[in-house]
């Protein structure tokens, strides 16, 4: 019983590192996301609610 039960942990603790690497490895891949803060006036910079959805998009 107290085999079974260390091969359960082991195999969780195996999964768990896995999954680990996997982001480690993705994040390595996607790199660093660039953002610039900007503010937009609704009013001055677009006519309608839509147009400056359909910019930002």
């Amino acid at each position: 019983m107290r085999k079974m039960r260390i091969g359960k942990i082991r195999g969780i603790a195996l999964v768990c590192l896995m999954i680990g690497a996997t982001f480690a490895w993705l994040s390595l891949l996607v790199g660093e996301a660039e953002a610039s803060p900007t503010t937009m006036f609704m009013p001055d910079d677009y006519a309608t609610i839509q147009a400056a959805v359909a910019t930002a998009n």
